[in-house]
């Protein structure tokens, strides 16, 4: 038998026409037909209004509960879930922590909030590749004098991403340049995510998880805050401090390969985790689900060994 682990992507996956396919699709019309909004969005855009944060997040869960529906009623079901900072929300979703509506709710308002805390702020978001942990933890503690900055994800083995004010980002660039690091790559994402700029929207969260309320978990979460399995009692404090903390993506995949998980399917657009997972060194069997066509690959492959 295989073990199953269902991941969702986050924020900078999204792209327009995304989900298309699965509109028509049975598990999906009633859903779809409540979201119109949502489907204009994604479809038509523009793509200046999508790549908006307050807008991306909650077409990206929309997409994201699309494909789950699709490959869910296909008799796929996941032994544990996981995401990257606002896939965490879907993996939740398809936890039964909170409803389809839930967390469409939760990914506008987070969105908005999200957007609102940065506004005014000049930031920068890099990718530091094939770097020490230690050099760039340095680099960021010879510029912190000039702002914010500091990691904000472990993505994978050999790719660290910092995030912060401009200028201290930029210097911090500068110095691991001088230490001869070549690989530095600009993200294209509208805030300082997954820093201290963010602390601001913590209570904002909590209130609302209150105000919801948190269902008990039905398939185990693998937490962002922490890399590790959340408990109940620890699932409400991790989202709402995973805004403002690094997100800990290379641990979460370690933490799938302890567990024994051999099959990975990325669940929403674009196959960005499923990358991280061939760069960690880990090897299970690897899918992903955002149309038609990788759906049926998914299904096919399924069907054989988990190797």
């Amino acid at each position: 038998m295989r073990k199953i682990a269902f991941l969702f992507p986050g924020q900078g996956s999204q792209y327009l026409g995304m989900g298309k396919e699965f509109y028509d699709h049975p598990a999906n019309l009633e859903f779809v037909k409540q979201h119109g909004d949502l489907v204009a969005l994604c479809q038509e855009g523009p793509i200046e209004l999508l790549n908006q944060t307050r807008y991306t997040q909650k077409a990206l869960v929309f997409t994201s509960i699309l494909s789950y529906n699709a490959l869910l009623s296909n008799d796929v079901h996941p032994d544990v879930v996981a995401g990257l900072s606002l896939g965490e929300y879907t993996a939740c979703f398809a936890s039964g922590v909170f409803t389809d509506e839930e967390v469409l709710r939760i990914a506008t308002l987070r969105g908005r909030w999200m957007e609102e805390a940065v506004t005014g702020i000049d930031s920068k978001m890099v990718a530091v590749l094939a770097t020490s942990q230690d050099l760039i933890q340095e680099a960021l503690d010879q510029n912190r004098h000039l702002g914010v900055c500091a990691i904000s994800n472990f993505n994978c083995p050999g790719q660290i991403v910092i995030a912060g004010e401009r200028v201290a980002i930029e210097a911090t660039v500068a110095f691991l340049k001088e230490k001869g690091v070549r690989r530095l790559i600009e993200l294209p994402v509208s805030g300082p995510f997954h820093t201290s700029l963010l602390t601001n929207v913590e209570n904002q969260l909590d209130n609302l998880f209150q105000e919801i309320g948190i269902k008990p978990m039905t398939i185990p979460i693998v937490s962002n805050l922490t890399g590790d399995f959340c408990t109940q009692e620890s699932l409400q404090t991790n989202l709402v401090n995973q805004v403002s903390h690094p997100v800990q993506f290379t641990q979460t995949l370690e933490t799938l390969r302890n567990a024994g998980v051999d099959t990975v399917i990325e669940i929403g657009p674009k196959t960005t985790l499923t990358g991280f997972v061939k760069k960690s060194g880990w090897e299970p069997a690897c899918f992903h689900v955002e149309d038609l066509a990788s759906l049926n690959e998914t299904l096919d492959g399924l069907k054989g060994d988990p190797r």
